[in-house]
């Protein structure tokens, strides 16, 4: 269970609720039962507390207390394939099929998400190599339009593996209008390795500021 998953831009509560959180375990027995007094507990009385469920309560409320932009998949989609990546170059990967997207982030014919609402979002990026070469470089990046990147990972592929995968997150405050594009590279030497949709994809998740209703 996070605390973090919740409240993000709530330090002091997520520092709060987490120090709650470590003062109770080593009090639980088995069942998540806490046994407490407080200053306003009446002389000879103990409060039994089920910790987990009560915590488990507040996830639920915060979750209902405010927006979350999410989509869970973007991507070239299962079964498709994105052949022969120049060596050496970044190709854009074309994400055009959104498996979740309540708010219209995914610009299909753009390829790329775009962040509906200034705010905090975590960004994850993943992408599976095929027909790959061995014992070569591999790279996936996530870039914005002004050629930020919010997200880079390399990878040397081990002897034998012919479809590397990479996949990563990275949390960070990003205004309105911001275009997230997804990209890999190859450094092989040869254009035939490919990029398989299965195992390809970005999504965004993230708490708009002008939507936080947490007090």
């Amino acid at each position: 269970m996070s605390v973090e998953r919740f409240l993000t831009g709530k330090p002091e509560t997520v520092r709060k609720l987490n120090a709650l959180v470590d003062a109770v375990k080593s009090l639980q027995n088995l069942n998540g039962d806490v046994f407490i007094r407080t200053a306003n507990t009446p002389a000879g009385t103990t409060i039994r507390l089920n910790f987990a469920a009560v915590l488990e309560r507040i996830m639920k409320n915060q979750e209902h207390k405010r927006n979350i932009y999410l989509i869970s998949l973007a991507s070239i989609g299962s079964g498709n394939i994105q052949y022969n990546l120049v060596s050496g170059v970044l190709t854009k990967i074309l994400i055009n099929i959104a498996f979740q997207d309540p708010d219209s982030m995914l610009d299909a014919g753009n390829n790329r998400i775009v962040i509906p609402e200034d705010g905090y979002y975590t960004v994850h990026g993943f992408v599976r190599f095929a027909n790959a070469v061995v014992d070569k470089d591999y790279e996936l990046w996530v870039m914005d339009q002004v050629s930020n990147v919010p997200l880079r990972l390399w990878q040397h592929s081990a002897t034998g593996e012919t479809e590397p995968f990479l996949a990563g997150s990275n949390a960070m405050y990003m205004d309105s209008g911001t275009q997230l594009s997804l990209y890999a590279k190859q450094t092989t030497g040869v254009d035939t390795v490919n990029v398989d949709g299965l195992g390809t994809g970005l999504s965004v998740m993230g708490h708009p500021v002008s939507g936080s209703k947490i007090p």
